[in-house]
């Protein structure tokens, strides 16, 4: 097994496409590309169980299959992504249990010579996080995503499912059995010109239990959205123990 440079080129699963041999070595983990041999659609990544440098320690792995399609690539294609970690971290203890399907929808990739533009891809997950005393966070998502290859090279997220009629990107059960859920009014739009990291657009409502708290992303320094060029920042409005009104406005 090779060690991968920092200037290694980074293929659709994450392995370095210069390299042809049965396993990537990486630091903390190994990609294992031996199912290969046999036809089989398959990556693995294994992690060594070595404290990284955040400190954190994994074992287990990720499996992601193509279980539909010839090439991830191709209009309609799907990767299939299990994953089963244990992670420690400062004593406490996680283990993460997911199955996430992501499908091509435009065909494609980010590639920005690669049509067709924009580039539309889904992701659905089904997941638990279960903590060292035993109880279990489990959750649900469901996203679309769309990539626009011309300037200003916008990326938007969207809610990709409907509860009670209103589009919803996230949900689930705490570990105390308190329900969450995220609703996707709007789609969270961000750009490079701008910093991907910092939204021109978009809302989220937030709902715990009774609780619902509102962020309005792309607004100006008094909480305006804004209609063109960057934003200042977001905006948060919630019900306060009182019964007013909060609201908060904070830069990214």
């Amino acid at each position: 097994m090779n060690s991968v440079n920092n200037n290694a080129h980074i293929g659709t699963f994450g392995a370095d496409t210069t390299v042809t041999i049965d396993s990537v070595s990486f630091a903390w983990f190994i990609i294992d590309k031996t199912p290969f041999k046999s036809k089989i659609q398959r990556i693995i990544l294994r992690y060594r169980g070595i404290k990284d440098l955040t400190g954190y320690i994994k074992v287990g792995t990720i499996t992601v299959d193509l279980i539909k399609g010839k090439k991830w690539t191709d209009t309609g294609s799907v990767l299939k992504e299990t994953d089963s970690i244990y992670i420690t971290y400062n004593g406490k203890a996680r283990f993460y249990n997911s199955v996430r399907y992501v499908t091509n929808v435009s065909g494609g990739y980010y590639n920005l010579k690669q049509l067709p533009n924009p580039f539309v891809y889904k992701i659905q997950v089904n997941g638990s996080v279960t903590f060292e005393d035993g109880t279990q966070r489990t959750y649900w998502i469901r996203r679309e995503n769309t990539f626009n290859k011309t300037s200003p090279y916008t990326f938007t997220i969207a809610g990709d499912t409907t509860v009670n009629s209103n589009p919803c990107t996230i949900g689930g059960t705490t570990r105390y059995g308190d329900n969450f859920l995220v609703q996707a009014p709007e789609a969270i739009s961000s750009n490079l010109v701008c910093s991907y990291g910092e939204p021109t657009s978009g809302e989220r409502i937030l709902t715990y239990g009774t609780e619902a708290v509102t962020i309005t992303y792309g607004v100006d320094d008094t909480g305006t959205p804004i209609t063109s060029g960057c934003a200042y920042g977001f905006k948060i409005n919630w019900t306060k123990l009182s019964g007013q009104q909060g609201t908060a406005v904070i830069s990214y």
